[in-house]
Parts: structure tokens; C-alpha cells; sequence
């Protein structure tokens, strides 16, 4: 899909060559997902090969649409390894990239034996540089992704009740995003409630929701294989003076961030902006534990950071979340995200659920 982009990438940081091993990146080259572990590479200025075995090699030629992806079934006996040495024999250059971030010590032995006169350069910043901004075709894939889990926040107040467990709640959101399109979720659902609600990443459990809890909904959908995280927190019914006291500050606090999230700002910056304005009334980095945010798309967790290590201007395209949340042992936490894309003028919000005052 991006293979032009990503190869005035390798001829800005003096790269002949790159090896691409991880599967997003593949995601990000291809437009297709695989299983199955695979290997591309591709020279500076000319065509990439994407090395396959047959399990998947149908589906390849089926979807894979880029006309400077070849495409080559490796058919056992012959291993990957081999096929790779009769290919970069007749490529010029010896300074190959690899992602350094991902690429495991077996998959970097692989290479080192496969390829003994190459020289092999961690370089994971091409695939960040080159995912970093997105464009209006990932962006309506990850708005759609957005769209998708509003429809199912819209009915969590209808099927959020005592009794019910954390799995079941989560069971039943999964299903809606699953019937109105979604390719699989996110991430692991998180569901937190009452006493659980404190933890930051508290995937569903079996316990039973009581009336009163907060319970902190965290999910997302996938659509065309870009991902979109929204959060809200719930009071089942009434609830305590301090459970509605800490969601509706955390609600204010994020739209303070949203409205940091501007071009030329920081990571550092927005974090600030939510983090200072909970600090004032009494919330500081004891009760919010974690960033604010960070980059969505392909992964759940890309760059940019947003957080107080962020020290990277945001860029018109970055799509980021903005989740700032309190979490006080004893009484409950709670958190509020939504997935915004970074452009001229305010950002532009793509998570449209309903956020709720208590």
C-alpha cells in the first residue's frame, strides 16, 4: 500500500535495502493480514518480494493488489533462508534495515546466517516515520473502526445492571461490534468495576456489577485492519458523592486534552494539560498512574507518545488518544478516551459515544 513512501524513508537514512518480519508493517506493505509468519524485502529503488508459503500464498495473490509486490510461494523443502540468498545476489547494496523493535533474536540470527555479506542495520524509525501521519484513507478506516464501537456504547445503559458480570457485559459488546462489522476487537475488553475499577487495565472478569459501582468500559473494533480505543465510565445507579465526583472530573480533564492535541504541540504539552488540571483539585500523579495517550492504527499502541517522555510536535494526520484518568484505592477509579486526529485548527474527534455527568 505505502511502499513508495516507505522507500524514500530507506534512501533518507542510507539504507540499500529493508527486511520486514513484523506483522503490521506487513499489514501496512500488503493491506492483508496473515497468521503465518512472513518475510518482504525490497531494495531502496525498485520492486519488493513477498516470500509466502503455500497456506497462504491463495489468499496473497487473491488480495494482495500492489503492483510492485511480487509475490513468491517458498515450497518446502526449500526454506525462506535459501530463497533469500538467490534473491540478494542480484540486488546493489550492502546496508540492509530491519526493525529493531520487533525483530526477535531468532529472526535476526535467521538473517545474519541467510545473509553473511550483508550489513544489518536496526532501523526501526522507518516504519514509525512512515505510520506516524496518516492518511484520509487510514483515517476513514480507523473513523469507521470509531463508529463501529459508538454503536455499541450507545447500548451499554440498556444491559449494564446488578447482577450482571464483568465477562457477560464484555460478551455482549463484543457481539454488537462483531454484528455491525468490526474484524475482531481492539484489544482485550476491559470491564472494571467497584473495587476493580482502580485498575487501570482490568480486563473482564467474572465478578457480579452491585449497584453503585463504577464501571470502566475500555474496547475497541478493527476495521480494515486499523484499530480505534474509546473508554467511558458508568455509574450503576445513584453511586457515591466521590465515584460521580471522580468521573466528572476526569470527563473535564479530557476534553482539556483534546483541546491541547494541536499542531506544533507536544506529547509533554497535552499530558500536561490534564495532568495539571487534576493535580489542582487534589488528583496528582499518585491517582493518575498512566500517559495520557498515545498514537492509534494498525497497533493499539503506536507513536506518537503522549505522555511526559513526548517530546515529539504533533503533525497534522497523527491520530492519537486522549485518556486521562483517576484511580484512588478503596473508592474506585475512572477514565475517559477518545481517539482525535491531529489537523489544522481542532482536532477532529472520532469516538462519538456519549460521555455522561453524573
Amino acid at each position: 500500500m505505502f511502499l513508495d513512501k516507505v522507500q524514500t524513508l530507506l534512501r533518507k537514512y542510507d539504507l540499500d535495502g529493508y527486511f520486514v518480519q513484523n506483522s503490521s508493517d506487513v499489514l501496512y506493505l500488503t493491506g492483508v493480514h496473515f497468521e503465518t509468519e512472513i518475510t518482504i524485502f525490497f531494495p531502496a529503488n525498485g520492486r519488493a518480494t513477498l516470500l509466502i508459503s503455500p497456506l497462504d500464498y491463495q489468499m496473497a495473490s487473491e488480495l494482495v493488489h500492489d503492483p510492485l509486490i511480487d509475490i513468491l510461494k517458498v515450497v518446502p523443502p526449500k526454506k525462506t533462508s535459501e530463497v533469500l540468498q538467490e534473491l540478494i545476489k542480484g540486488v546493489q547494496g550492502k546496508k540492509w534495515g530491519f526493525d529493531d523493535n520487533h525483530t526477535t533474536v531468532r529472526q535476526y540470527d535467521f538473517l545474519k546466517k541467510a545473509l553473511p555479506d550483508i550489513e544489518l542495520v536496526g532501523k526501526c524509525e522507518v516504519f514509525v516515520e512512515a505510520r506516524i501521519c496518516k492518511d484520509r484513507t487510514e483515517i476513514e478506516k480507523i473513523r469507521v473502526a470509531a463508529a463501529i464501537a459508538d454503536s455499541a456504547f450507545i447500548e451499554v445503559p440498556h444491559f449494564l445492571k446488578p447482577g450482571r458480570t464483568e465477562n457477560e457485559v464484555a460478551a455482549e459488546l463484543e457481539y454488537i461490534m462483531k454484528r455491525k462489522g468490526s474484524e475482531k476487537v481492539a484489544f482485550d475488553t476491559i470491564v472494571a468495576s467497584g473495587p476493580r475499577s482502580w485498575f487501570p487495565h482490568g480486563t473482564a472478569t467474572n465478578r457480579r456489577i452491585e449497584k453503585g459501582d463504577i464501571v470502566t468500559i475500555d474496547m475497541g473494533a478493527t476495521s480494515g485492519g486499523y484499530r480505534a480505543d474509546t473508554t467511558r465510565t458508568f455509574i450503576v445507579g445513584k453511586g457515591s458523592e466521590s465515584a460521580r465526583k471522580i468521573v466528572n472530573l476526569v470527563n473535564d480533564a479530557q476534553k482539556w486534552g483534546v483541546e491541547a492535541a494541536l499542531i506544533g504541540k507536544t506529547g509533554k504539552e497535552i499530558d500536561d494539560a490534564c495532568r495539571s488540571y487534576l493535580a489542582e483539585r487534589g488528583y496528582n500523579d499518585d491517582f493518575f498512574v498512566h500517559s495520557t495517550g498515545h498514537g492509534v492504527g494498525i497497533d493499539i499502541h503506536e507513536d506518537p507518545s503522549i505522555s511526559r517522555l513526548g517530546e515529539r510536535p504533533m503533525e497534522e494526520g497523527m491520530v492519537i488518544t486522549i485518556e486521562p484518568g483517576i484511580y484512588v484505592p478503596g473508592k474506585g477509579g475512572a477514565r475517559t478516551e477518545d481517539t482525535v486526529v491531529v489537523q489544522h485548527g481542532k482536532p477532529l474527534i472520532l469516538t462519538k459515544a456519549p460521555i455522561i455527568y453524573y
